[in-house]
């Protein structure tokens, strides 16, 4: 059987943290961008600037920064595909990092980035074409790069902020940019503002208004936790470009999705990365299947809550996931995964687990509960807490059918009925 799941990948950004008082009497901290703003009195506060160059296949990233009087000492260091073509108020103390020399004024560093990259994490497990990032000439889908950066200071804290800018036609998120003639639309919805970028070099498969319909639903129904702020979805460009994946999903809350993906298919690639941005929790590899498993089941599900596909459909596509493809695949060993395990026999599991605990709750808990609390956790959540809740959640029945179908090769029975979504 051919697989084909939407392919995304996530990372988490670095916290700020302090660390105890050194011999000197200067306190310390670290973070690595983006960082989000801070409360605190005295802060760094540094503009990202993103430039499309002439140089096609790359991009320009200046830092510019405006430094507190307690900051006593500042290193920064770029990610080691950056090349620096200019720096004032900095020096080059090797290997990418760069001392600050104690100015106050005009400190800046500019660099170039290549803007091509392929998906190579090593959490990808189908993939087809060559990029996930791209410059067209016309236009670009870029990462923000993520310096990581280092002070002391006297007295008071200093904290770190961040903002972005894009010089020129363009828009950026927080981890991504988007570089090229385009049109802005947004929704705002359940303390969220969807921003939707479609650039004028491709048109929307879907209507727009309904996909932003979609996603606002999404953001009600889904309730794992505190939503972002604001989503940043761009419509890629398929015209000329061998994109790798189908949809990438980045930071907190950004992501970029072929633009003739379509909304009633039971593989709705933009609910499946719209989940993602719901997926604060962090994980132990013998869990990592959940981000993508729950992931492909939430969009199915949510599609067929927004009418947008049969439970038939759905039903197909899930029971599809229990053939002999997978049958070595272990969910909680990823080194036993077959491609496309996590996505499709990951979604076959969290569907049986979903239905598991409605019956085991009267319809009270589902595992939209589980994950809830997964996301509320400070801890990185390992396979033996994801059961654990389960049993909290459901029952012992329930955790024992989640050690069952995870930790052995053991499947779920395929559904003899038709999926009906919550309360089947």
């Amino acid at each position: 059987m051919a697989i084909s799941f939407p392919g995304s990948a996530t990372l988490s950004g670095s916290a700020e943290s302090a660390a105890p008082d050194s011999p000197l009497g200067t306190l310390i901290a670290s973070a690595a961008s983006p960082q989000e703003p801070t409360d605190q009195r005295s802060a760094i506060a540094y503009t990202q600037r993103f430039v499309q160059v002439k140089q096609q296949g790359t991009f320009q990233v200046s830092h510019e920064y405006r430094v507190p009087e307690e900051l006593r000492s500042l290193r920064v260091r770029l990610p080691p595909a950056a090349t620096v073509t200019d720096k004032s108020g900095f020096s080059h103390a090797g290997n990418g990092t760069y001392e600050w020399t104690g100015a106050r004024t005009a400190v800046s560093l500019t660099y170039r980035m290549p803007a091509n990259r392929s998906h190579d994490d090593g959490d990808l497990r189908v993939a087809s074409g060559e990029y996930a990032y791209v410059d067209a000439g016309e236009w670009a889908i870029v990462e923000q790069p993520r310096p990581d950066h280092h002070w002391t200071w006297d007295d008071q804290p200093v904290g770190l902020e961040r903002s972005v800018r894009v010089a020129g036609e363009g828009a950026a998120g927080q981890r991504m940019v988007y570089f090229g003639p385009y049109r802005e639309y947004t929704r705002k919805a359940h303390g969220q503002q969807f921003r939707l970028i479609v650039p004028e070099a491709t048109a929307l498969s879907v209507d727009r208004g309904a996909l932003l319909d979609s996603l606002a639903a999404a953001s009600d129904t889904l309730r794992v936790g505190d939503r972002d702020d604001e989503v940043f979805v761009v419509a890629a460009p398929t015209e000329g470009v061998e994109w790798q994946l189908r949809g990438l999903q980045r930071g907190p809350a950004d992501f970029w999705v072929q633009a003739d993906e379509p909304l009633a298919t039971p593989e709705n690639v933009w609910l499946h990365e719209y989940v993602h941005t719901r997926q604060g929790y962090r994980l132990a590899p013998d869990l990592e299947w959940t981000r993508e498993g729950t992931a492909v089941y939430y969009a199915a599900l949510l599609s067929l809550e927004q009418g947008l596909v049969s439970g038939d459909a759905i039903r197909a596509r899930l029971d599809s996931c229990a053939d002999g493809e997978f049958g070595a695949s272990t969910l909680s060993s990823p080194d036993t995964w077959a491609p496309g395990a996590d996505y499709c026999l990951g979604a076959l599991v969290a569907s049986d687990l979903d239905r598991r605990l409605r019956l085991a709750s009267d319809g009270e808990r589902s595992l939209q509960t589980v994950l809830r609390r997964l996301n509320a956790r400070e801890q990185p959540a390992a396979a033996a807490t994801f059961v654990a809740l389960l049993g909290s959640v459901g029952d012992g029945s329930v955790a024992a059918a989640g050690s069952l179908y995870t930790m052995t090769t053991e499947r779920p029975s395929p559904s003899p009925s038709p999926f009906r979504g919550p309360g089947s």
